[in-house]
């Protein structure tokens, strides 16, 4: 028991916080909305650049800082 204890107090506390003030929602489901279009829009971005650098070269031509 003791053992039990001992792990659950090296456990950092996360706070939790609910909310239910519609603006507030609002704001947090469009901040995620924003972050998800963005990495989207990264993700495709770095392949049209690979995919434009194999047409003009090579077929084993990519750029090694862009990532797939």
């Amino acid at each position: 028991m003791d053992a039990l204890v001992g792990e659950y107090l090296d456990v950092p506390i996360l706070p939790k916080v609910s909310c239910k003030d519609e603006k507030t929602i609002n704001n947090i489901f469009r901040e995620k909305q924003l972050k998800i279009a963005s990495e989207c829009y990264s993700l495709l971005q770095n392949n049209l650049k690979n995919n434009l650098l194999r047409m003009i070269g090579s077929k084993d031509m990519v750029d090694l800082n862009i990532k797939e």
